[in-house]
């Protein structure tokens, strides 16, 4: 494992997400993880992570959501999804939650998933 980034983590596939990661080899798999505090409170103004929702018309229905990650060398990892679970999860996320995403070779999210405990709190 290569640390190149305050709260940021580049790992191989199979490897166990640790808290910070983000993964940039895209034939292998992409996955995205840090706290939203970690990321809030980076050294740099680059780093950041998080997901939005996504209703592009009128009727103001939620359509899709898209989680994007930055490290402080600028890599950047998006996805979309329209998984019912994952908007649902999207909808739950608070300031100060842990946010883990995976992304397949399409750009599509495979999974996202958010937590909080003790050690994600100011």
């Amino acid at each position: 494992m290569n640390r190149i980034a305050a709260g940021f983590r580049v790992k191989e596939r199979g490897a166990n997400l640790q808290r910070g990661a983000l993964r940039t080899a895209a034939h292998r798999g992409l996955a995205a993880a840090a706290s939203m505090l970690s990321a809030r409170r980076s050294a740099d103004t680059v780093q950041y992570i998080g997901c939005s929702l996504n209703s592009p018309d009128a009727t103001h229905t939620v359509r899709y959501a898209q989680c994007d990650a930055v490290n402080a060398q600028g890599r950047r990892l998006i996805c979309d999804t329209t998984d019912a679970g994952m908007i649902a999860t999207v909808q739950s996320i608070g300031a100060y939650h842990y946010l883990l995403f995976r992304v397949d070779a399409q750009g599509r999210c495979t999974a996202v998933n958010t937590w909080i405990s003790s050690d994600t709190l100011p």
